[in-house]
C-alpha cells in the first residue's frame, strides 16, 4: 500500500527436508502523479506556444492523451513527451482533461485550463485618407473600385460553400444554413490593390481585397469568408470601409497565409500587412547614448520596442526580463517599491518580481531597424514602472535619458 523497497528471505523445503533460502527485494513504485498546475500558462493568438506536462512516480515510459474536452485550436499534445505546443488560432478558455499511463498500465488524470488571449492590437498611428465612396445598398459596392463581380450566389435553405479564385488569392464563401432567406442573392466582388492606394492606411501593404453585398436582409448568423494568400503575414489585419471612406477593423482570425473574416452586413474588406510609421529615438544611460531605436507617436504618446529596454536594463542595471507576449516581468535583486499600486487597464502587463504593477495597451508592429516583429509600449508607463526599481528618466520627445540607482551606477561605470 506504500511505495518503497522491502527485503525478504524466501525459504523452500522439499518432502525429504532439504531447504533452500533466497534473499529477495520487492520494490513498489509510487502511483503516477501529474505535477503540472491545473492552470497552464496563457497563450496568444498567432504566437508559438509550448508547455511540458510533468509526471512523477510510476514506471516510464509514459503515454499522454486528452481523455475529455479539447485543446485550443492550433495546439496538440505529444503522446510521448507530454508537450502541448503549436500556434493558437482563436481566443477563449479551453478546459480539458489529460491522462498519463505508465508502462505497467497505471493511469492518472488531471483537469487543465489554457486561456488564449487575442494578439496585441495594432492601431495605425496616422490619419487614414478618405476614398471615393457612396452609401450604396443591396448589390451596389460602396467603393467604386469594387466593381469586378466574382460571382452571384443564390442562397439555399441548407446553406452552402462556394469556392472562388482571383488573380492572387482563393476565397471560400460559407453561408450557414438559415443565415439567409432561400433565393436571396449575394454578390462577391473584388478590387485590385493598385486601385486602392488612396484608401489603405499610410505605410501598410495591401494584400487582397474583396466585397460582399447582400441583396436582401442581413444574415441572421455570420457569413464567413476564408481567404488564402501566401503573402498574408501572421500580424496582418482586416479592415472594412465605411461609407465615409474611413476604415474600421473587421472580426477575423488570421495566421500566415490565411484570413477568416466574419460578416453580418455589406462590406468592402481589405487585408493588409501593417508597418508602423516610425522615427529614430535615442535611449541614453546617464547622458551617454547607448541605443538608437525606432518609435512612433500615437494619441500624443511615444511608443518604443520593449526589446531595447530589456537589453539596456540587463546590461546596465542587472535587471533581467522575461516576455511571453502578454506579461513583461522584471526581476531585480534589490527590493522594489511596490506601494500604492494602481495597475489601470490594458491587455498587456508589466510585473516586478511577479507582482503586477501596470497594465498597458501595447502595440504589435515591425521594427524597421531589424525588420522583425516586436512589441511596442508607451514610454510614459515604462518610466513609471522603472521608478519602482530606482531608475529615473527624462524624455524630450527624441531622447530618453535613464539614470540608474547609485549601486547600479557604480557597477556600470
Amino acid at each position: 500500500t506504500a511505495a518503497g523497497s522491502s527485503n525478504v528471505s524466501i525459504q523452500v523445503e522439499d518432502a525429504v527436508g532439504n531447504k533452500m533460502t533466497q534473499a529477495l527485494t520487492i520494490t513498489v513504485q509510487p502511483t503516477p502523479s501529474i505535477t503540472t498546475a491545473a492552470s497552464l500558462p496563457s497563450a496568444m493568438v498567432s504566437s508559438n506556444y509550448s508547455q511540458t506536462l510533468n509526471v512523477s512516480g510510476g514506471l516510464s515510459p509514459y503515454t499522454w492523451s486528452v481523455s475529455s474536452g479539447t485543446l485550443p485550436a492550433g495546439l496538440t499534445l505529444n503522446s510521448v513527451t507530454g508537450v502541448i505546443s503549436g500556434t493558437p488560432e482563436m481566443t477563449g478558455v479551453s478546459k480539458f482533461i489529460v491522462q498519463v499511463q505508465d508502462s505497467i498500465g497505471t493511469k492518472i488524470m488531471q483537469a487543465l485550463t489554457i486561456t488564449i488571449y487575442p494578439a496585441p492590437i495594432y492601431t495605425q498611428p496616422t490619419t487614414t485618407p478618405s476614398s471615393p465612396s457612396s452609401t450604396g445598398t443591396g448589390s451596389t459596392p460602396m467603393n467604386s473600385n469594387f466593381s469586378a463581380v466574382l460571382t452571384r450566389i443564390t442562397a439555399t435553405a441548407q446553406g452552402q460553400t462556394v469556392n472562388l479564385d482571383t488573380a492572387d488569392s482563393t476565397l471560400a464563401v460559407n453561408i450557414p444554413g438559415g443565415a439567409l432567406t432561400a433565393g436571396e442573392t449575394v454578390n462577391v466582388t473584388t478590387a485590385s490593390i493598385a486601385s486602392l492606394h488612396n484608401t489603405l492606411p499610410t505605410g501598410d501593404t495591401g494584400i487582397a481585397a474583396f466585397g460582399v453585398q447582400f441583396a436582401g436582409a442581413s444574415p441572421a448568423t455570420p457569413v464567413s469568408i476564408t481567404l488564402k494568400n501566401q503573402d498574408i503575414a501572421r500580424g496582418a489585419l482586416a479592415f472594412k470601409e465605411a461609407p465615409d471612406g474611413t476604415l474600421t477593423p473587421v472580426p477575423a482570425v488570421i495566421k500566415h497565409g490565411v484570413a477568416v473574416v466574419s460578416l453580418t452586413a455589406n462590406a468592402d474588406v481589405f487585408i493588409v500587412n501593417p508597418t508602423l510609421a516610425t522615427n529614430a529615438r535615442q535611449i541614453l544611460w546617464n547622458g551617454a547614448q547607448l541605443q538608437v531605436s525606432h518609435g512612433y507617436v500615437f494619441n500624443h504618446t511615444t511608443y518604443l520596442p520593449i526589446w531595447y529596454v530589456m537589453q539596456l536594463l540587463k546590461e546596465k542595471a542587472g535587471i533581467t526580463s522575461t516576455w511571453n507576449g502578454i506579461i513583461w516581468n522584471l526581476t531585480t535583486s534589490a527590493p522594489p517599491n511596490l506601494s500604492s499600486i494602481t495597475p489601470g487597464t490594458g491587455k498587456m502587463q508589466i510585473t516586478i518580481n511577479g507582482t503586477l504593477v501596470q497594465n498597458v495597451e501595447g502595440q504589435y508592429g515591425i521594427d524597421p531597424l531589424h525588420n522583425n516583429k516586436t512589441t511596442y509600449m508607451p514610454i510614459y508607463w515604462i518610466a513609471q514602472v522603472l521608478q519602482r526599481v530606482g531608475i529615473d528618466s527624462s524624455w524630450n520627445g527624441v531622447s530618453w535619458d535613464l539614470s540608474a540607482p547609485s549601486s547600479a551606477n557604480s557597477a556600470s561605470q
